[in-house]
């Protein structure tokens, strides 16, 4: 069993209401009316995600966010204030918020720090994402087994 499981965010553990989990949610963020406003306002969460969140955290694995922001520090910041203020409840259920830089490799890198700090052997670890460039690859880069979900805008956001 794994001890670890990462996850992205956008289009893994929440979506755009307006997207309907149809279209590639990242670039909602740029739009003014999203940037100023409460999260819950415009996001949800993907189906059945907290309740397999909660479920794997009974069994005592440790459940983290490593996502990708265009962002400098400060609004990463903002960003984590904003999803643990909000009623989309990951925040429950999350042992931790990581955010990670805006490069492709970017969540491998995070995942292979936070594995090295915790002393967790790289086979014990999984990420879970909804892109191939984004998230799979980065953690099959390096050495941590990752799980693709299939969406219908995966193949349009490489």
């Amino acid at each position: 069993m794994k001890k670890i499981i990462f996850f992205d965010g956008d289009g893994t553990l929440w979506y755009p209401k307006d997207t309907k989990w149809s279209t590639q949610p990242h670039d909602k963020y740029n739009q003014p009316n999203y940037r100023d406003q409460d999260f819950a306002l415009h996001f949800v969460p993907t189906p059945n995600s907290l309740e397999t969140l909660a479920q794997l955290k009974e069994k005592g694995i440790k459940l983290v966010l490593v996502s990708t922001t265009p962002h400098e520090d400060s609004e990463t910041a903002r960003q984590e204030k904003i999803m643990k203020a909000t009623s989309l409840g990951f925040d429950a259920v999350l042992d931790e918020m990581l955010f990670a830089p805006n490069h492709r490799e970017g969540k491998g890198e995070v995942i292979e720090r936070v594995l090295a700090e915790r002393h967790i052997p790289k086979s014990d670890a999984l990420l879970v994402g909804d892109l191939y460039n984004w998230d799979y690859k980065p953690a099959k880069g390096i050495g941590v087994d990752a799980l693709l979900l299939s969406t219908t805008y995966q193949k349009d956001y490489a």
